[in-house]
């Protein structure tokens, strides 16, 4: 089987060393008033635990990362100082808190830890409001160790990200131990019951919408990291019948992704013709989800007024923005990356075209979507699309010169703003690059006029 380029983020970090999941009070150091009032009530701690993880979750929604770290950390303390610590409530706090710092690892540019980036923050936070300073506790990766050992029938989402901070095998170990756990709990859903009512519960349509997205996830890593394992193609054919044959809604978002995880799957077999006959399918519930959502863009611009141009930096990240509350939600927004890379590849560039002018709609300042849409219109345009072995450049034909001009104009601008961004950030790789010389050479010998981007203010 040929190996697939990941469309995710394997191995971007290591777990660390783990330790106890019993965070001692002089290893986290927080508010003394709320640590008093977790201790005064040890056996009644679950209302101040959710009085705690609402206030987190109101400042992840107004991204206030510090001070949802704040109340995550006074939430897994009074926990653990509980006459009976609960150990689902301390495995859902523990991946909350995990999660929330590697948000904040992938937003700092200079990769910077949760330490540097997080910690201080809230250390300035805490002083201006008289609280204690900054607190020690668990690393991400740590925090998601120790949620697997405190609730091992329960920590499923714990042993996806710790899945996705590892490789090859290691990786499809972490993704078994998820889909076991997920099996045990639609087996035995008292496992993930909470008697204080803390821990949001989940149906099983949850459930089984998570096993496929784990089954994806697990043929990824075969079609990628280990491609050369004599068994890949194998397992990847077994985990793909496994999702398909997995009851999800109609018109959900992980059918989406099971379909794409196939599609991925029949290329790397050089079975395009089959992976095309899927995208189709999965276009199906894609394509009328994305009409939705871009008539919502619609009214809410109409209200609003005209947008500005050239676009400005999105304010909030795009993944918060892409699931409309309906059946037809859109996949989470590195699916619909991985997406328009698929339909690049088969050549449906019509597919292309619009979810990826969904993400530029989201966020414009993510070089990669900007690079990807700017190659799909120059692709339309009948622009260079691969060189065969004779050295002969290979086209889209029959574009009409309309059809080109329109096309090369969309593909200019967005070129162009990519070279704002790379002058801004320095975050592009020298291969795209070169490549973006190259479509601009082929653009400028084409003789056509090219309307520029306003200027900056």
């Amino acid at each position: 089987m040929a190996p697939r380029r990941p469309h995710g983020k394997h191995g971007a970090k290591k777990g660390r060393k783990k330790s106890s999941w019993l965070v001692s009070p002089t290893n986290v150091n927080v508010n003394t008033t709320a640590a008093a009032t977790a201790s005064a009530t040890p056996a009644s701690g679950a209302p101040l635990v959710a009085q705690l993880l609402a206030e987190a979750q109101k400042a992840l929604d107004s991204f206030a990362f510090a001070s949802a770290e704040k109340f995550f950390v006074r939430a897994l303390q009074t926990v653990t100082q509980s006459a009976v610590p609960s150990p689902v409530q301390a495995a859902y706090i523990l991946t909350q808190l995990g999660a929330l710092q590697l948000e904040v690892d992938n937003k700092d540019p200079a990769g910077g830890s949760h330490d540097a980036s997080m910690a201080d923050a809230g250390s300035a936070s805490a002083t201006a409001s008289g609280d204690a300073p900054a607190h020690t506790y668990p690393s991400g990766p740590a925090c998601f160790q120790q949620a697997v050992e405190c609730a091992p029938q329960y920590a499923w989402e714990a042993c996806c990200y710790l899945a996705q901070l590892s490789e090859g095998p290691e990786a499809l170990a972490y993704y078994r131990q998820a889909m076991a756990i997920l099996g045990h709990l639609l087996e035995h859903p008292e496992a993930a019951h909470d008697a204080g009512g803390v821990v949001p519960p989940h149906t099983p349509t949850d459930l089984q919408t998570r096993r496929a997205t784990t089954l994806c996830a697990m043929t990824e890593i075969y079609m990628t990291d280990c491609c050369d394992l004599p068994e890949a193609e194998a397992m990847c054919e077994q985990l793909m019948t496994e999702a398909q044959a997995i009851p999800l809604p109609p018109n959900s978002p992980e059918r989406v992704e099971v379909l794409l995880a196939c599609a991925s799957l029949r290329i790397s077999q050089l079975r395009n013709d089959d992976a095309c006959a899927l995208i189709h399918a999965s276009w199906q519930i894609l394509g009328p989800a994305i009409k939705m959502h871009d008539d919502d863009d619609d009214e809410a611009a109409a209200e609003d007024g005209p947008a500005p141009s050239p676009p400005q930096p999105s304010a909030a990240p795009a993944e918060s923005q892409l699931s409309p509350d309906d059946d037809r939600a859109v996949p989470k927004y590195d699916t619909l990356i991985a997406y328009s890379k698929v339909c690049v590849e088969l050549g449906l560039y019509p597919y292309a075209e619009q979810v990826l002018d969904l993400l530029t709609t989201q966020n414009d300042e993510d070089e990669e979507v900007i690079y990807l849409s700017a190659m799909c219109h120059y692709w339309i345009g009948g622009g260079v699309s691969a060189v065969n072995e004779a050295g002969q450049e290979i086209r889209r034909p029959n574009v009409s010169a309309e059809e080109r001009q329109e096309a090369w104009q969309e593909a200019y601008l967005m070129l162009k703003w990519l070279e704002r961004l790379e002058a801004k950030h320095h975050r592009c790789h020298p291969a795209m690059l070169e490549h973006v010389a190259a479509v601009h050479k082929d653009l400028a010998a084409s003789g056509m006029a090219f309307n520029d981007l306003p200027p900056e203010e």
